[in-house]
């Protein structure tokens, strides 16, 4: 964490949400993740071929494995990539536009973006 309201960020985000996914996976398959690592390539370190976003959204995949919340994904081991990947921008949000990289899967999809905001919520204090 960065800052103090990255994780705040996040969990409004998830709450926000939270009865859409229901409604959309009335099953309860999908998984929200927030700073947990996603490895997608095969890398020594294994680190090295992992990030670790803010918050991410992964659709028909059980949030839980043997009975413990998820702690990361690999994607070539999963069936299902990320749908939705965010990180959060600091302040004028030239740390992360410099320093998170802009990851593919193997078939070169895109899986996150830096978006920016609208100029009148930039300027909020």
């Amino acid at each position: 964490m960065k800052n103090f309201q990255e994780h705040p960020q996040s969990l409004i985000l998830t709450d926000s949400i939270g009865p859409v996914l229901r409604q959309l996976h009335p099953d309860g398959q999908y998984a929200i993740g927030q700073d947990c690592g996603i490895y997608w390539t095969q890398t020594d370190p294994p680190e090295a071929g992992a990030v670790a976003p803010d918050w991410f959204y992964i659709p028909g995949v059980p949030p839980m494995l043997d009975g413990q919340i998820l702690r990361s994904y690999v994607l070539w081991n999963e069936p299902t990539r990320p749908q939705i990947v965010l990180e959060f921008a600091s302040a004028n949000g030239a740390a992360e536009r410099n320093n998170t990289p802009l990851f593919r899967d193997a078939e070169g999809i895109k899986l996150s973006q830096k978006v920016t905001p609208p100029t009148r919520l930039q300027n909020r204090t």
